[in-house]
């Protein structure tokens, strides 16, 4: 047909090649309710010369592979500031923590886990973490749509501050000001690709955390438990390891434990019965056994 480019013009599909779709329907479309003569003519009735047709113009393999060879820049480029700027951490070791009439501190993440998020996230995947710090530096410098949530503000200007200096976008950064509890509710339902749990270490607060945010994370999306060492996040860590078919253990960090999500949902919806950490009652035996430990320090 004249006047149409040929597939794989760029012209066809503006900003984005890859994402366009041209069709061509019959100039006598049903659908339509249209009913035009055939571009050599038609019949004495009206009716059209020759079949209907339909032409589809998809992007060529050129288009594709712009696409892909951008998005490939992309990745790498966010990768290569990301390994600098968990050095620049690593020889620096900045103090976000604290400020105004409290005294600087440097509570930062073990930076295993730093190299984990920055060899795993990647470029737009959309990230949440309760707590502030050098994790919040890193999931920027990776590319990831973040929100931090802490309830303290100096913090995340002290965060902000030293990635402007270094070099690392601030726009991909969100911070909410707050206690989860009261702000995770608050951030709606939309999926997220990775949740890091580091904020309130006193009970229930790591559990508080899960359940305001482990069904909104993709099925193939990761969930991070920082501080497995202590009480509350081991008892949150025995409870995922339990959800076989819901979540996957992918690794053990020495502090950190990261986990892949399989289906869903994986809380909400589910009665006790259908979750192995508490399907199976407490016996008798046990009870007494725990109350003999504590009774004798045990």
């Amino acid at each position: 047909m004249r006047g149409i480019p040929p597939c794989g013009d760029p012209s066809l599909f503006g900003a984005n090649p890859a994402t366009a779709n041209l069709e061509l329907s019959s100039r006598n479309s049903p659908a339509s309710g249209v009913s035009l003569p055939s571009e050599g003519g038609g019949k004495a009735d009206g009716s059209p010369r020759g079949p209907s047709f339909r032409l589809a113009c998809l992007p060529s393999a050129t288009s594709f592979a712009v696409v892909e060879a951008t998005e490939k820049n992309s990745e790498t480029g966010s990768r290569e500031l990301a390994t600098r700027i968990v050095a620049t951490l690593q020889s620096e070791s900045p103090s976000f923590h604290g400020g105004g009439d409290e005294p600087a501190e440097n509570l930062r993440i073990r930076y295993d886990v730093l190299e984990w998020v920055r060899d795993n996230v990647t470029p737009g995947m959309v990230t949440l973490e309760t707590g502030c710090g050098y994790s919040s530096v890193v999931f920027a410098a990776c590319g990831a749509a973040h929100t931090s949530v802490s309830p303290a503000p100096s913090e995340h200007a002290n965060v902000r501050a030293w990635c402007e200096q270094k070099g690392v976008p601030t726009s991909v950064l969100q911070f909410e000001n707050g206690f989860s509890e009261v702000v995770l509710p608050g951030l709606g339902d939309a999926p997220i690709d990775l949740m890091l749990i580091d904020g309130m270490h006193a009970y229930p607060w790591p559990i508080i955390d899960f359940f305001f945010t482990a069904d909104r994370i993709k099925v193939g999306g990761y969930l991070m438990i920082d501080d497995v060492s202590l009480r509350s996040g081991e008892t949150l860590r025995e409870f995922v390891v339990r959800e076989e078919g819901r979540w996957r253990l992918v690794t053990d960090l020495k502090a950190t434990t990261i986990f892949q999500k399989l289906s869903a949902p994986s809380l909400r919806g589910l009665n006790w019965p259908e979750q192995p950490w508490g399907a199976k009652p407490v016996t008798r035996w046990k009870r007494r056994f725990r109350q003999l430990r504590q009774r004798f320090g045990g």
